[in-house]
């Protein structure tokens, strides 16, 4: 592509992600049920869904596995485990907030082990 932003595909791809991410996505989540965010496990695609709506979201700690599964794509699920909470449009403060109030109640946060030389 020639980068230009006014591209057909990239001006289509828009229209598309304001129409599945926001209207019929985040916009109808959070204002059918009255929700301030809504909350992600790990890295089941809330940043992405949130990026494509153009909405901020914020990533914390949420626990750490001792062991794993081999996740699809080869990648392992042991080891810190993160929760992405997703918000509104211009939801910052809300969503700062929350995960400050989250890591807060539940310590999560840890440092994380040694390396081990292979």
């Amino acid at each position: 592509t020639s980068g230009t932003l006014t591209e057909q595909a990239y001006t289509d791809a828009l229209k598309q992600n304001d129409e599945m991410a926001r209207r019929q996505g985040l916009d109808y989540a959070l204002e059918t049920y009255g929700l301030d965010a809504l909350l992600f496990l790990g890295n089941e695609g809330g940043a992405d869904l949130a990026a494509r709506a153009g909405y901020p979201s914020i990533t914390v700690p949420g626990g750490f596995a001792l062991t794993g599964v081999v996740a699809p794509g080869g990648y392992t699920t042991d080891g810190p485990q993160g929760i992405t909470f997703v918000g509104a449009a211009y939801g910052e403060p809300t969503l700062i907030k929350l995960a400050y109030g989250y890591e807060q109640a539940t310590k999560h946060r840890r440092t994380p082990p040694p390396l081990v030389d292979v």
